[in-house]
């Protein structure tokens, strides 16, 4: 019987205070919401600009050795031609 009793005090006590609670949690979440987007944001924006940079560079490393395996087949049959 005691145990219900507590139960129900604190039902009622957050029942009370929910509305004077509401705007204060809601006044310093929104803030802690607006840093986390942004670093959110932030953060793909930078896995972004890695993933374009790496794919340059492994362009960059296929063409190269496309280029080389195109001047060897040159050296050794000069007179064909190779993509």
């Amino acid at each position: 019987m005691k145990v219900q009793a507590e139960k129900w005090l604190v039902t009622a006590a957050i029942a009370v205070s929910l509305p004077v609670l509401v705007p204060v949690l809601r006044k310093t979440l929104k803030p802690l919401a607006r840093q986390g987007s942004n670093l959110v944001k932030q953060t793909c924006k930078q896995i972004q600009i890695v993933t374009v940079k790496a794919k340059q560079e492994l362009e960059d490393i296929w063409l190269e050795a496309k280029y080389e395996r195109m001047q060897k087949n040159n050296r050794r049959f000069p007179h064909t031609f190779v993509d």
